[in-house]
């Protein structure tokens, strides 16, 4: 289970701050999206609510999912924000004209009238183009939960250790190119077992010293997804050892 995930994104010519549940999945009985969207009366000059705005901000967004998912039997599924606006994304049962019912909602707060749409979307394709992060978003969101957890533990993150990453080929000759990119990027390699029942059964194991901090965790997973897709193979996440404790546990980190 993934639960919720933020991440940085871009929207057209704007950044973007994205808050989506992981864990969605779509749902034949909630085929229609509500979608609501208010403005942002003091954006930075990235787009994103200040600080003295991030009450009110706070606010809406409680009133406006509790009522959505209390009154409505809605899913709220996630969020995005961008230049000076905000997006919520919500899957209901039926269909209905609900714009009065939430400016009700948010008529508390002056000057955030908001913006209701609503339409079929059964197969939640919005959810998926809009809100769910690439592949390398993904592993991104997970590599901050992972190193929040190391950080929790005492870890000195800017302490360089031997991190282990995964990719899986569906052929030998593919890890075998893998292997050669990986040790002229620095990587020890070496093989694992093949897997039966899978179709990318060659696996290999890469080492390589490096700090845990987000920077160098983030490049580091990104060249290798790289490496793996130009192959057609599947970059499977990292483990590393806690450094600050005086019986190493590894924790480890996957994007699917």
């Amino acid at each position: 289970m993934w639960g919720w995930g933020v991440y940085l994104t871009s929207f057209g010519e704007h950044e973007g701050a994205v808050v989506v549940n992981l864990d969605a999945d779509a749902q034949p009985a909630k085929p229609w999206l509500l979608t609501v969207e208010h403005p942002i009366r003091f954006p930075s000059s990235r787009g994103y609510p200040q600080e003295k705005e991030q009450a009110a901000i706070g606010s809406i967004d409680d009133a406006l999912t509790e009522f959505v998912a209390a009154s409505l039997d809605g899913e709220h599924v996630g969020r995005y924000t961008s230049n000076g606006r905000r997006l919520f994304y919500f899957y209901l049962p039926k269909k209905g004209d609900y714009a009065s019912a939430i400016e009700q909602v948010i008529h508390p707060f002056k000057h955030y009238k908001p913006i209701v749409r609503l339409k079929r979307d059964a197969g939640w394709r919005s959810y998926h183009k809009d809100l769910y992060p690439s592949p390398q978003e993904l592993q991104g969101i997970q590599n901050r939960k992972l190193i929040d957890v190391f950080a929790q533990s005492g870890d000195d993150l800017s302490q360089p250790r031997i991190v282990e990453h995964w990719i899986y080929a569906p052929e030998k000759e593919a890890a075998e190119k893998i292997k050669l990119s990986a040790q002229k990027l620095g990587f020890e390699v070496r093989p694992l077992r093949k897997l039966r029942n899978t179709t990318n059964p060659y696996g290999l194991c890469l080492s390589r010293s490096h700090s845990l901090e987000l920077q160098a965790v983030d490049e580091t997973c990104i060249a290798l997804q790289r490496l793996a897709k130009r192959h057609h193979s599947d970059y499977d996440g990292w483990e590393a050892p806690v450094v600050s404790i005086a019986r190493p546990r590894k924790t480890r980190g996957k994007a699917h």
